[in-house]
């Protein structure tokens, strides 16, 4: 297939992809804007809703405020055998009323359809209206107690074509304890008034409002005739089963489109939820007019883009054939040993790039092809050097297996000798076991380094890899140090929350204690410091180890490279240690780093944190 069909069939893909791209541009966007719109007026319904919960509680607390709670409290605590007769003229239903007169003048209508106040033994002791002394139904009385508030469903006065709700709340004396009940019937007339303001708004003139109750009957509606009836069942199980506030209605054949937007009430401070919320039905053609907009603006852009892709195409084709034939001609002549080909090509773009690359490269193979025999000598000189490389290493593993075989025999010959002390009586049995319990126990960490090391180096590492705690692992190795204290030495501790790493945690565990046993032995007085935090950007977990050994010469520590260092003998204990722990760390994706400070040593040991899926 010739390089101009190529171009034009790459060309028409592009546009196929800008076509599936626009189209896919326009249906994100038309979900982002309508997201966009509906949290708007899921917003602004949201701090609606907050008002008219905010308004029904100050009239509330308003009305205990002005009754004067302490008047109440004392007037419970000193009340009398008083008769049915004198409760609506004693003084506390005297204040009551006062207080209820004010605050509906104060607000400019009606708010309170009866208060009264209800003693411990469920005797009314005063009222703003004529009343019973005693109450009839006080199913909610236990939960008033429990609470300190209950407050009632919303009922429709048929007689006077009002929705009321019930108050109640508990009373109690300065200590805290329990002396009555207020009781009120709030009218809810006055969140008509809340509805047909914010109906007024600019956002929402045209919207239809509606205040419902939790099982979906609609108190007040800027509708005035879908008052007392009840919303539809589809827009009630979508209330309850969408998480967004908002939700688009369609009608047959995607017309008719309505948005529902909705803001539920919610309890705040000590106060419960008064189960209603607010919705809003908004036309969805012309909320939607933008996303309309946008979109055939968009359409028109991806047809021009189209159109001028094959211009570009078409353009493209001619400009680079040429060249690209000469290029191919040419490489066919260089393939057949031809070196002396000249390339006509000047341009300044890509395609001159390129020819200006393949003339470099046909000097380059040229060359190579005269100096083969001075190459092959070179690379000869190159194998030698890594064979030397390869035999130095291997001698810097007979001088390891010597040192581990030399501090094998120390721990043995110690087991030996307090075995020997025991049969001579010279020690008690109990402490030459503990020196032996111990011993071994040093013995079995050695041989566990070793062969960690030795796996490493061969690849046969096998890790038990599983999601561990980092805090219970430094906890288990500074609890062997407290046992095993080292004199004039403080170890110390400062862990950051506890994470989780994915490691094997015996090996990790036999790190810290293997870096801690380093410091302490090294540290003739002063401190050896463990602490772990999580670095900025939260991806990693870093533990660091100081100490205040003093100041340190040379270069001890400078080790980490392949094990091919031959200064195993200087401090070859605290080397071995040192390299296998930092083997292990990188085995685990991990970072090891040591450094000098004005104190000692610090290690740095840095293990990723992996977020699950």
């Amino acid at each position: 297939m010739r390089i101009g069909i190529k171009i034009l069939m790459s060309f028409l893909v592009i546009i196929i992809s800008i076509t599936v791209m626009g189209y896919t541009t326009v249906t994100s966007s038309q979900e982002k804007i309508i997201d966009e719109i509906g949290g708007n007026y899921a917003e602004t319904l949201h701090v609606a809703i907050v008002g008219i919960d905010d308004s029904f509680k100050d009239k509330i607390i308003e009305l205990i405020s002005l009754s004067d709670r302490s008047f109440i409290v004392d007037f419970l605590n000193n009340i009398d055998g008083t008769s049915e007769l004198s409760i609506g003229n004693n003084a506390l239903s005297v204040k009551l009323r006062e207080s209820t007169n004010f605050l509906e003048s104060k607000f400019g209508y009606p708010i309170y359809k009866n208060v009264l106040i209800a003693n411990s033994s469920r005797d009314v002791i005063a009222y703003t209206m004529t009343t019973g002394s005693s109450l009839d139904d006080v199913s909610w009385w236990a939960k008033v107690i429990v609470d300190g508030i209950f407050v009632g469903d919303v009922v429709f006065d048929d007689t006077l074509q009002i929705s009321t709700r019930d108050v109640m709340i508990r009373i109690d004396d300065n200590q805290g304890d329990f002396l009555g009940i207020l009781i009120t019937k709030i009218d809810l007339q006055h969140i008509l008034f809340d509805i047909n303001n914010l109906k007024q708004t600019k956002k929402l003139i045209n919207s239809e409002i509606s205040l419902v109750t939790n099982t979906g009957k609609i108190i007040f509606s800027s509708a005035r005739d879908k008052s007392g009836t009840f919303i539809p069942a589809v827009d009630g199980y979508a209330m309850l089963t969408d998480n967004t506030n908002y939700f688009i209605r369609t009608g047959f054949m995607g017309t008719d489109s309505v948005l529902h937007a909705y803001s539920k009430s919610s309890p705040s401070d000590g106060f419960p939820s008064l189960d209603w919320a607010l919705i809003i039905k908004q036309d969805g053609n012309e909320i939607l007019g933008p996303v309309i907009g946008l979109t055939n603006t968009i359409l028109i852009i991806s047809v021009t883009t189209i159109i001028s892709a094959i211009v570009v195409a078409n353009y493209v084709r001619t400009s680079i054939s040429i060249p690209l034939i000469k290029l191919k001609n040419a490489s066919s002549q260089i393939a057949a040993g031809d070196f002396n080909v000249k390339l006509d090509i000047n341009t300044d773009d890509e395609v001159g790039e390129l020819a200006n690359k393949f003339e470099l490269m046909r000097d380059n193979v040229h060359f190579t092809n005269e100096n083969l025999r001075d190459l092959v000598k070179m690379r000869t000189t190159d194998l030698k050097n890594a064979i030397d490389n390869l035999k130095n290493n291997e001698l810097w593993t007979d001088e390891l297996m010597e040192f581990v075989s030399k501090k094998f025999q120390i721990p043995i010959q110690s087991i030996f000798k307090n075995i020997e002390q025991i049969r001579e009586e010279k020690i008690s049995q109990k402490d030459a076991l503990q020196i032996i319990e111990d011993t071994t126990l040093q013995l079995k960490m050695l041989s566990d380094d070793f062969i960690d090391l030795y796996n490493i180096e061969k690849n046969k590492t096998e890790y038990n890899m599983a999601d561990v705690s980092i805090n219970k692992i430094i906890n288990e190795s500074i609890d062997f140090f407290k046992n095993n204290p080292s004199p004039n030495v403080t170890l110390e501790s400062n862990l950051s929350d506890d994470v989780k790493i994915f490691a094997d945690e015996s090996r990790i565990k036999r790190v810290i204690t293997n870096l801690l046993t380093n410091s302490l032995k090294s540290t003739k007085g002063g401190f050896v410091k463990i602490e772990t935090k999580l670095t900025l950007d939260k991806k990693n977990l870093e533990i660091k180890i100081s100490d205040s050994r003093g100041l340190i010469e040379g270069e001890l520590y400078d080790l980490f490279g392949p094990l091919k260092q031959p200064k195993l003998s200087e401090n070859a204990e605290n080397n071995f240690s040192l390299i296998m722990s930092k083997s292990i760390i990188t085995e685990h994706a991990g970072d090891f780093e040591m450094m000098k400070s004005d104190f000692g040593l610090i290690i740095s040991i840095k293990f990723p944190l992996f977020e699950k899926t």
